[in-house]
């Protein structure tokens, strides 16, 4: 008799399972048309026609080719039409010496509907050589062969002032800590942007702010240029005016009325050229007053 209850409640099973998995079967993901995909980008490209401006929404990097930079006022003005909201997660991390790093986790949330739409991930720290070293002049005069050695050894460089080479030393700042809450600020723009990019599916229109990761490359570049030039501080026909670091130059500024002198000093195209990384470091000089 337990025989046949077992085979009655197994057969009972099989059938309740073949009665789900059709219905399982019938479960289907939602997803946008190629029309709705369309429709996106037309309404980012209007945007970008109408209410948006190169050099201030979003620019050109000198340099770094035709691909347009997304910054900061650009993605809130993205966010702001497909009405997101951001919210940060700070994660910190502490470092000998009182260096700091700075995660910043946004989350975009969709303010009619309240679900998540997408995360963003910025960090920052003051171990990045910009945030950590900079450079001054120095009276000593190393020769060729010292200056390469020091170069390589990331000791300093030659700087062209007037018809003057320096040598400028390569130091740390003396209190790191001043630098916290400018580094904070650029751990949230970098996460901003990247929510963005990764919520409206615009990374095809836009890039990554390149402000933030070109200084090694642009930096490696002046060496090489350095390097195969003889420098020689008492001949007039080496000193060549050499390709300038602009973005080396721009962050070393530190006041807005030290940045509009600067500005003042630049021809018509290189104003042009550089109104990202200006309107960039008047945003960090603004956000750590």
């Amino acid at each position: 008799m337990s025989n046949k209850n077992s085979s009655a409640n197994a057969l009972q099973k099989n059938n309740q399972l073949s009665e789900y998995q059709p219905e399982q079967s019938k479960l289907t993901f939602s997803h946008y048309s190629t029309q709705d995909v369309l429709q996106q980008i037309s309404a980012i490209q209007s945007l970008m026609k109408e209410a948006m401006k190169e050099d201030e929404h979003y620019g050109k990097i000198p340099g770094c080719g035709d691909k347009l930079v997304l910054l900061k006022p650009g993605a809130e003005k993205l966010a702001f039409m497909f009405r997101l909201a951001p919210t940060y997660e700070i994660r910190t991390k502490d470092f000998d010496k009182g260096h700091r790093e700075y995660e910043i986790i946004t989350t975009l949330t969709h303010i009619p509907s309240g679900q998540i739409i997408a995360q963003g991930v910025g960090i920052c720290s003051t171990l990045e050589s910009k945030f950590r070293f900079r450079y001054i002049d120095s009276p000593y005069k190393p020769n060729q062969a010292e200056s390469e050695r020091l170069k390589a050894e990331g000791k300093g460089k030659w700087k062209k002032v007037g018809n003057n080479w320096v040598w400028q030393d390569k130091i740390e700042f003396d209190n790191i800590q001043d630098n916290y809450n400018t580094v904070l600020k650029m751990a949230k723009k970098r996460s901003l942007v990247d929510a963005i990019l990764t919520a409206t599916a615009a990374s095809d229109i836009f890039t990554q702010d390149l402000e933030d990761f070109i200084n090694d490359e642009v930096n490696n570049d002046t060496d090489q240029k350095l390097n195969s030039a003889t420098i020689d501080l008492n001949a007039k026909s080496n000193q060549r005016q050499l390709e300038r670091n602009y973005t080396e130059e721009i962050n070393k500024i530190n006041s807005i009325d030290e940045l509009n002198k600067y500005y003042k000093k630049l021809n018509e195209k290189e104003k042009k050229n550089l109104m990202p990384l200006l309107k960039n470091r008047k945003e960090e000089i603004l956000s750590a007053e």
